[in-house]
């Protein structure tokens, strides 16, 4: 654009404007989270131009071959809970706990539950466990693990398990079909 005067800037301006506001108002209708499972590109041609060859999003064949995929969130806090009174953890209980979780602005990713225990790992950005931990404790016994680090490993292989736990004490380890949850705390 460093060849256009100042009028040629304006008129390619607005003209960029108007192009920009006439893709979304097209786009818009098919933007609408009901809408959003099966959008072909097919149905953007309209807004954003013939050439395009239509390519349908959606849930479909899995990719070939599958390798690991890891994600890493560290400063992360282990809290397992448990009855005081060797009583189970019930429904109930579990419903009281995520709600402090909600009231305490404190970010679950990972559950994992017995008839006797809960434990989670958290995200405590606000810094709010020391006020949640003083409640719990008044109804479990509570014991927890600061700047844990937790895992997650889709279409999860054993050499990718063992590389995550390499050097480190595995804290708790959840397994599903294609997904393995590892929290690990560094070996001091």
């Amino acid at each position: 654009m460093f060849f256009l005067n100042e009028k040629s800037k304006n008129i390619y301006t607005d003209f960029l404007i108007i192009v920009l506001l006439y893709i979304a108002f097209n786009l818009f209708p098919l933007l609408q989270k009901e809408n959003l499972k099966n959008i072909s590109l097919a149905d953007f041609r309209i807004s954003i131009g013939p050439l395009l060859k239509g390519t349908c999003v959606s849930k479909g064949v899995d990719l070939e071959p599958q390798y690991p995929c890891f994600i890493v969130k560290r400063e992360q806090l282990l809290i397992s809970l448990s009855s005081i009174d060797f009583s189970f953890i019930m429904e109930e209980n579990i419903s009281e706990i995520f709600g402090l979780f909600h009231e305490f602005k404190i970010k679950v990713n990972l559950i994992q539950n017995s008839a006797i225990s809960f434990s989670v790992c958290v995200e405590d950005k606000f810094g709010n466990f020391p006020e949640l931990n003083a409640i719990l404790s008044k109804k479990f016994k509570v014991e927890y693990s600061e700047n844990v680090t937790l895992y997650t490993i889709r279409h999860f292989t054993e050499e990718a398990a063992h590389t995550v736990e390499a050097n480190k004490e595995v804290l708790l380890k959840q397994v599903s079909r294609e997904t393995m949850q590892i929290v690990t705390k560094e070996l001091s």
